[in-house]
């Protein structure tokens, strides 16, 4: 059998280094062994961003662009449609404020995710964007005067829904599809045993009558009409918390309908508290 050829080999006697191989017998010239190339590691996790639910940033954008379209357009009128708060002003400027500031970072958030999930992210804005600015300029025209009836009011409040939920759901069942499944996602309970759609379907439907029921509490029952007005930013909570999984059709609706009386309480909610402090 032919000997091996000249070079370093792992030493026989000290572990840990190589010796010299003549080709007929070992040399005293040793040396520590070099580590053997080790397989390349795996490429490291995208980022974790700020907003990993897609369907959360969809709604934070949606929600968003109409804070910012309605604080953009500016209040139409001197008087209001509706019984608003006084501080007319604070809540356009902190309105649009908060619009820019939402829509930034849901857009950013809503970027990461279609970058990581390798899609382009303007199928997912395009719904949002239309839907928020078509609900944040149909606010100004509901709360804009007119000398007779607001008859842009009556066709907003008639024809408005028609047109921004269906697509409300289709955003929302758009973004759905980046979510991973029940069975995927460790820790989740299986498909039909979350309740969470269900407190974002009751809490958001607090919110929808939260104006009229802050109201009336008042009159009666003053820290409870506190407590209620705080129903609209739980549902908000409630819907993100429903879909940190792929929901279902029905579950979908619940979100989408907790979403829409939880924008209206939130939305109470904060000019009640913009009231309380510069009214």
């Amino acid at each position: 059998m032919s000997n091996p050829l000249a070079g370093w080999y792992q030493s026989p006697d000290t572990p840990g280094f190589e010796r010299y191989w003549s080709g007929t017998n070992w040399t005293a010239d040793t040396r520590p062994m070099t580590p053997s190339p080790q397989a390349s590691a795996p490429p490291a996790a995208t980022k974790a961003t700020l907003i990993k639910n897609p369907v959360a940033a969809t709604l934070l954008a949606l929600f968003g662009f109409a804070a910012l379209v309605f604080g953009a357009v500016g209040d139409l009128s001197d008087d209001q449609y509706y019984d608003a708060p006084k501080s007319t002003a604070y809540i356009t400027m902190f309105s649009g404020a908060l619009g820019l500031a939402i829509v930034v970072f849901s857009l950013t958030a809503l970027f990461r995710i279609t970058r990581a999930a390798g899609r382009s992210v303007l199928p997912y804005l395009v719904l949002p964007f239309i839907t928020g600015a078509a609900i944040g300029a149909g606010l100004r025209v509901v709360t804009a005067h007119t000398a007779d009836a607001n008859i842009g009011a009556g066709f907003v409040l008639l024809l408005g829904p028609l047109l921004v939920l269906p697509m409300l759901v289709g955003a929302v069942a758009i973004s759905n599809r980046l979510l991973p499944s029940r069975t995927a996602a460790a820790g989740v309970k299986p498909s039909g045993v979350s309740t969470w759609p269900v407190r974002a379907l009751v809490l958001g439907s607090v919110g929808l009558v939260s104006p009229v029921l802050t109201i009336v509490l008042s009159i009666f029952v003053g820290w409870l009409s506190l407590i209620v007005t705080l129903s609209g930013p739980l549902a908000m909570g409630a819907c993100w918390k429903a879909t940190r999984v792929r929901i279902t059709r029905r579950e979908l609706f619940c979100v989408v309908a907790g979403f829409v009386g939880g924008s209206v309480g939130t939305i109470w909610f904060m000019m009640c508290m913009i009231d309380l402090l510069f009214g």
